[in-house]
């Protein structure tokens, strides 16, 4: 019988009472173990970025940058690489997410923080449905019209993508993957491109026109990179240097 992990998280809160509790942090990253020791997953993204990915990097080892990393396991498309062997950085704001990666991917380094161009303290929007939090407050606003719950409202540190300790080229097993709500130009332009080059980037884009390059899409032809493929939400875009491309899924 499969668990439903809403309902198991929620008995265990009533059990154990709060989040803070030491008990509480035990006890859940045992399940978040549990729940994610599982073998032959086709794949853990949400459309299966991460098969996509995969054919585009079939190195044993190399290094990804998780923006709007959310639960390590469950729609994460960098897990299956972390399985495989990989490491790499995990940027988010929701603290319960770090307290789970700690658990389930300790080899990776997770920053509790909203990835900007602007640095400092931003306003941070965490929906109860923690995966549609941003920082935008226009997109914020048309989640809660839509019927998302806004759980609650805070400032978030901000970090640039320079500021972490990663360097590649496009010929490099390198990656970024930036799931960020409608902030992902800032994200992008957080990157010194001159130290680090992946040979891929994975973004969700919100709007998108299969006739019309997005305002990523131009921002990152500048930079050659093209687009290689789009499934569900996500856009893979290659570096025309990094001689990838996708030849089979």
């Amino acid at each position: 019988m499969r668990l439903n992990a809403g309902v198991v998280r929620t008995s265990i809160r009533r059990m154990l009472g709060s989040e803070e509790s030491r008990r509480f942090r035990s006890v859940e990253a045992a399940y978040q173990k549990l729940v994610t020791r599982r073998t032959g997953a086709v794949s853990y993204s949400q459309f299966g970025e991460d098969r996509l990915l995969r054919a585009l990097f079939s190195e044993p080892v190399g290094t990804y940058v998780d923006i709007g990393a959310g639960e390590p396991a469950s729609g994460s498309n960098t897990f299956l690489f972390y399985r495989s062997g990989w490491s790499g950085f995990l940027v988010d704001p929701v603290s319960r997410y770090q307290r789970w990666s700690g658990a389930v991917r300790p080899l990776d380094r997770f920053e509790l923080a909203i990835c900007s161009r602007t640095l400092g303290a931003q306003d941070f929007y965490e929906f109860e449905q923690a995966q549609f939090s941003t920082t935008d407050s226009a997109r914020a606003r048309e989640l809660v019209t839509a019927g998302r719950k806004l759980a609650r409202s805070y400032q978030v540190r901000s970090l640039a993508i320079a500021d972490l300790p990663v360097e590649c080229s496009p010929t490099d097993a390198c990656f970024f993957s930036i799931d960020v709500e409608g902030a992902e130009m800032s994200v992008l332009e957080s990157v010194n491109w001159e130290r680090t080059r992946p040979g891929a980037i994975c973004v969700e884009e919100l709007v998108f026109r299969v006739d019309e390059p997005s305002e990523v899409g131009r921002y990152l032809s500048a930079r050659g990179y093209r687009l290689e493929g789009r499934v569900g939400l996500s856009s893979i875009y290659v570096h025309d240097d990094s001689g990838r491309g996708i030849r089979a899924v």
